[in-house]
């Protein structure tokens, strides 16, 4: 049976855009309220308490959206049954997937070195275009939330959620389109939403490559703490140019 074109368009919006559409309309109100009720605080500040406050939430929330169902536990007859070769080969299996593979740890140092990279992009984009942002008071508060927080809520809406959903309605060039807008309005700012919308389309397709948003975290992770450590905004020109090679 083909669904209507108004229909389809509704359920796409309520699948697609109403969670986080939700999500932001909760950041700010509860940023807003730590702005009125807060003495001296700068609305940045409690934009990162929003976050820290609405990530168990958006962890939650997801968690319940991809569980699976509980495994059957096996009989009685299943566990005394004797072990057959078929049955060690899949323990040896299972059990090679949790060593340490030279695979892995390429996976893991390009995933590294791309961090590297997006963060070395934004301080040359800073210092190239002489853009200035708001002024980052460096807390523990900060800390959590740029570097902890932010990846994982941002990464589970925008990649594990907007992105795999989009792709289910549109297909992949257009999920990452979706993504990639939605990531960067989310950010204020000329160069956040600059900087936001290159690497969300960085971040869309490490997901869809290695098909875990958990990758997209970690580089997300990565770049947000070096570029939090503001040691990288004071290195040499060659070594920008050698990060970009």
């Amino acid at each position: 049976m083909k669904i209507k074109a108004e229909q389809k368009g509704f359920i796409e919006i309520r699948c697609i855009f109403l969670p986080v559409i939700s999500y932001m309309a909760l950041h700010i109100a509860i940023s807003k309220i730590f702005y009125w009720g807060l003495p001296n605080e700068v609305e940045f500040v409690c934009g990162e308490i929003a976050t820290c406050i609405l990530t168990p939430f958006v962890v939650l929330w997801y968690n319940k959206l991809t569980k699976n169902k509980a495994p059957v536990l096996p009989d009685k007859a299943t566990l005394t049954a004797p072990i057959t070769m078929e049955d060690s080969a899949v323990c040896e299996k299972a059990m090679a997937k949790h060593k340490i593979n030279p695979e892995s740890v390429k996976i893991f140092a390009r995933l590294t070195i791309l961090s590297i990279f997006l963060a070395v992009s934004s301080a040359f984009t800073t210092i190239y275009f002489n853009w200035s942002e708001n002024e980052i008071k460096l807390s523990f508060i900060s800390f959590l939330c740029i570097v902890l927080a932010a990846p994982i809520s941002e990464e589970l809406i925008y990649r594990g959620f907007v992105l795999y959903r989009s792709k289910n309605f549109y297909g992949p060039f257009i999920a990452i389109a979706i993504s990639s807008v939605m990531f960067a309005i989310a950010h204020s700012g000329v160069l956040s939403t600059f900087v936001s919308l290159f690497a969300g389309f960085v971040f869309c397709m490490i997901c869809l490559k290695y098909n875990s948003v958990a990758t997209s975290i970690y580089v997300h992770s990565i770049a947000n703490l070096l570029s939090f450590s503001k040691s990288i905004y004071n290195l040499p020109l060659f070594v920008y140019i050698l990060c970009f090679i």
